[in-house]
């Protein structure tokens, strides 16, 4: 019989399973989230609002350097280590009228393969802090 075992890599990552909303009006992609869903892999991401279900959602894409970027995507900037991910998303939250403040905090990520826009993940505004440990 082989093991099949994943190494501890690093010791002082937090590997959260989460989406974060920092009253800097940045969105963070938690350790756990992004290596979970390989989000190293993602150059960038088009962000987008469902006032009706209060969803923040996003569509991951990959582009080269050589690609034009089309308008409106919004490059994932890295920590240092590579062990998760972050936009600037102020714009998002003025076109929305979203008052950051009462956002502020962890949200657990969702993931949906709808008909109209393909994979997706999204958070729920209403789900604040309802992180699983």
């Amino acid at each position: 019989m082989s093991f099949q075992i994943d190494w501890l890599q690093e010791n002082n990552t937090r590997y959260r399973r989460s989406i974060s909303i920092a009253s800097n009006s940045v969105i963070n992609f938690d350790s756990g989230f992004y290596h979970d869903n390989e989000l190293g892999k993602y150059t960038h991401v088009t962000v987008g609002y469902d006032k009706t279900r209060k969803a923040i959602v996003f569509i991951f894409k990959k582009f080269s350097e050589r690609e034009r970027i089309p308008d409106g995507l919004l490059k994932i900037t890295r920590d240092s280590r590579g062990n998760s991910g972050k936009i600037a998303a102020l714009a998002l939250f003025k076109r929305n009228n979203i008052n950051i403040q009462n956002y502020t905090g962890k949200y657990p990520p969702h993931f949906e393969k709808d008909v109209k826009y393909g994979e997706l993940y999204y958070i729920n505004l209403d789900e604040r802090n309802k992180i699983e440990r």
